[in-house]
Formats: C-alpha cells, structure tokens, sequence
C-alpha cells in the first residue's frame, strides 16, 4: 500500500476530476428521472419561511429547533432555479456528486494511489442509499460533501504548516456543524488532534474559522430562547430511552412516540403560560430531565440499550425496518406500543441495500485490517466514524444519520479492494503462461 502511482499533469488531473464528477452525477440523474417527485419536508417549509419572511419560523413563529444552514440551501436554489423542484433536486445532485470527487481527491492524498481513489469514488457513486437520498429534500446529501471536503481540507492542514488549510477545514466542519449540531465532536477531535501534534497555531485557526461560522447562529438561538443547541436534543433522547424506547427501536421510526411526549411536557407546562417562542425549549428540557430520570431509575436496562443500538449501526439493513408515513399513529395500552399505518419497506430496496452495505461492511474491515491507522489522516477519519456512531448509540440508530460517515467505509474498502486487483494482476500472467 506505500507504492505510489505516478502523478499526472495538471491538464490530466482536471480530467480526471470531471470523470469522477461525471461517474457520481449519472446514477443520480437516472435516478432523479425514474423515481416520483420527493415529498415536502420541514426543511422545505423552512426555506419557504426563508424566502418570504428572511427567517427560520415555523408557522409563524421563530424557531431553534433545526440547524440553518440545509434551509438555507434550499432556500438559496429554490431562488437561483425559479422555485423549480426538479432543477433544485439537479442542483443538489451535483453538490453530492462533489463530494465524490473530494473522497477521490482523499483517498489518492492518503494513498497516494490513483486506483484507490477511483475505486473509493465508484462505491460512493453506485451507492444505492445516497443515490437515493440526493433526489430527496433532506440533508444527508449536504452533510456528506461538507464531511468529506472537512476530511480532505484538514488531511491537507497536517502536511503543510499554513494555517489557510487549517482554517479551510474550520470552515468546512463549522458549515458542517450548522447542517447537523452533532458533528460538534468531530470539530472538537480535529483540535485536538492538531494539538496532539504540536500545531497549535493551526489548531487555533481552525476553532476560529469554524467559530466564525457557528458564532452567528448560536447567537441568534440565544437571542430567540435562550438555548445554545437545538431545542430536540431533550426530545431524542427521551424517545430513545423511555419505557416505550426498546419496543420501537430499531423497527420503527421513534418520531410515533413524541406526539406522546410532548403531551405530558404540555400538561406540565401548561400553568406556566409560556409564550410559543419559549415553550420549545421549556418542553425540550422537561423532556431532556425526564430521560436522564429513566436513565436513573434503571441504568442496567439503558446500558443494554445503548449496547444494543451500538450493533445496530453495523447492521446492512436499513434503518428503521418499516417506514412510517404521516398518517401512523401509535397507540398506549397497558406497557405496550402499537402502531398502525406503517408500511413494510420495499423488498427489492431492502435487499440492495443488504448487498451493496454488506460488501462495504467487509471490505471496509479487510481495509481497516490491512491499512491500521497509518497517518493521521486515518486517525481523523476513524475519529469521524467514531463521532457519527457514538451519537447514533447514545440516541437511536438510523440510516439516515449514518450515511454521512460511510465514505470513511469507502476509504478503507478501496484499499482492501485495490490490494486485491494488485494481487491478482500478479497471478494472472502466471497463470496464463503457455506451457513448456
């Protein structure tokens, strides 16, 4: 894996990278051709508060409820593209076929082997799940380029001593933060991975620039509420660790539980008056208490839990098993849940998936095996892995909030599957070598 591939020159590299971003954007623009118009999500509501009123409001009211910067996005493309959804989904497609050509960037940077960087772009690109999810009005999309430009950008910081790369990462990771609030422990493990290595003037340029991008939004949070993160984190986890949590997880989408949850958090808000722009974070940490009370109560059955949710981010399935659309409704009988209106995922879905993720899976293991942790760049993204699965465990495991970190799987199966080639590209003359 130490042998380099020749570099080519700089006419040649651009074309390559068109290559890379032409292999990412087919798949998504068949796929955008043969499956129906995405449904309206609330960061589409979002972007039309946005667009009309120039703020993140829900009918109506302010709110801290979602991260700005994906409502944002689609606030910007539905105005560069006349509010047209299919050149919006186009417009998104090409963002994430960036980020395919930044993993191929990656992974020759790490490598220094172009076969591996254009196998690592072929599996993102077939990837059935993100090719799915970039014709979708949600922010995994988004949330994967910005990981895999912050993973490129601060490879880049540890080989040179210019604090522009390091702060270019900050960035990057501050944008990425302001697209999901729980990509903050990936900013904080990238400064101390500079710190570690005795670069702590980069280490400051990168917390300044990412500061800088993050700094505005928790301050216009405080100004709404007086919260400093979004007002759900209470929410999550008591759905994911209340009595009801181990009858839902992971089958079920945990959302048909919080119409019930916010029920008891009104009845016990309810002689405090609250005006609407407060009773969010008001319920938000009721909610937060409630769930570190059932925590307490029985930390055995919260371990095992987490234990359980933690071998559930391994699994090639999608997650949750059925989906749930918006007329499901959960009923409460005695200690149990019961669900009606969900629907089986399709079968032919399901089982692409299982195949296409249970190849990553073992190739990404045989990658990991073969290659260990041989630069800091390994470390960084073992680090962004870790972060995204450390959240999904503390919380509840879903595909949709694991996908952002599956290039790191990428990674490490192209090396495995590029030690392969080479190794049979060896035996091959051999064995076809006439006899004597």
């Amino acid at each position: 894996m130490g042998v380099s591939d020749p570099g080519p020159n700089p006419g040649a590299e651009r074309r390559v990278l068109l290559y890379v971003f032409l292999l990412c954007l087919a798949p998504r623009l068949f796929a955008l051709l043969w499956l129906p118009a995405p449904e309206l999500t609330h960061y589409w509501g979002l972007a039309s508060g946005l667009l009309s009123e120039h703020a993140l409001r829900i009918d109506g009211v302010s709110t801290t409820y979602i991260e700005p910067l994906y409502p944002a996005f689609l606030a910007a493309a539905r105005f560069l593209t006349g509010e047209r959804l299919w050149l919006v989904m186009v417009l998104q497609s090409a963002i994430a076929s960036l980020g395919g050509v930044l993993l191929y960037r990656l992974s020759v940077d790490l490598t220094g082997r172009q076969s591996v960087g254009w196998i690592a772009a072929i599996l993102y690109a077939c990837n059935p799940y993100l090719v799915r999810q970039s014709g979708s009005l949600m922010e995994i999309s988004l949330a994967t380029t910005l990981l895999i430009a912050a993973a490129w950008a601060f490879n880049r910081s540890l080989h040179g001593h210019h604090r522009g790369t390091a702060a270019a990462a900050g960035v990057l990771l501050g944008l990425a933060v302001l697209t999901r609030f729980s990509f903050a422990p990936i900013f904080i493990t990238a400064c101390v991975l500079l710190i570690w290595r005795r670069r702590v003037p980069q280490a400051a340029a990168l917390a300044c620039a990412a500061g800088l991008c993050v700094g505005p939004w928790l301050l216009r949070s405080y100004a709404v509420d007086g919260s400093l993160a979004p007002t759900r984190i209470g929410e999550n986890l008591f759905v994911s660790t209340c009595e009801y949590a181990d009858q839902v997880v992971p089958h079920i989408n945990v959302d048909v539980l919080s119409p019930r949850a916010y029920a008891a958090a009104a009845r016990h808000l309810e002689a405090l008056e609250l005006p609407p722009i407060e009773w969010q974070r008001a319920a938000d940490a009721w909610l937060l208490r409630r769930a570190l009370d059932c925590i307490l109560a029985n930390p055995r059955r919260a371990a095992g839990m987490k234990l359980a949710n933690a071998l559930h981010t391994l699994s090639p399935r999608l997650l949750p098993y059925d989906q749930k659309p918006a007329g499901a409704v959960a009923r409460f009988e005695a200690d149990q849940v019961h669900v009606q209106g969900l629907t089986p995922r399709p079968r032919a879905a399901t089982a692409v998936h299982v195949a296409a993720q249970s190849v990553l899976l073992v190739c990404a293991l045989a990658g990991l095996a073969l290659r260990r942790v041989a630069t800091a760049g390994d470390s960084f993204l073992l680090c962004v892995a870790g972060a995204v699965i450390a959240v999904n465990t503390t919380f509840f495991p879903t595909t949709r909030l694991l996908a952002p970190m599956w290039f790191v799987l990428m990674f490490y199966a192209a090396c495995a599957l590029a030690l392969g080639m080479d190794r049979l590209a060896v035996r091959r003359p051999a064995a076809w070598r006439a006899p004597n």
